[in-house]
């Protein structure tokens, strides 16, 4: 007797945060940016949502790559936050791995995060 195949679809409720992230950009897109803003992690998935999902609202929109700001370094970011000013930031940037190097190394991951 063949076994009985069972496909369901697994649902998975997005997490609270995911909700308030859109939110809060559904509600920029129908005003102006605080101006200038500054996205930190643009380069990645959730900080470059954010820049492609904002860049037809009028403000602008300031940038940084990693290899010209290091934002672990306390003093090249303040810096960097003095030299030009954000009216508001939005702060996207993580130290982050693949599957594979979280699970080995999640404690890591979370100390460079809250630091």
């Amino acid at each position: 007797m063949q076994p009985e195949l069972i496909n369901e679809k697994r649902t998975r409720e997005a997490p609270p945060w995911k909700h308030e992230l859109s939110d809060a950009i559904n509600r920029m897109q129908r005003t102006s940016l605080p101006s200038p803003l500054f996205v930190a992690g643009d380069q990645e998935m959730v900080g470059s949502t954010v820049v492609r999902r904002l860049s037809a609202v009028p403000g602008k929109i300031v940038t940084i790559s990693r290899g010209q700001l290091d934002l672990c370094d306390q003093q090249a970011t303040l810096g960097f936050l003095k030299s030009k000013p954000p009216a508001a930031i939005v702060l996207a940037a993580a130290r982050a791995g693949g599957i594979a190097a979280n699970q080995a190394a999640a404690v890591n991951f979370l100390i460079d995060n809250v630091e």
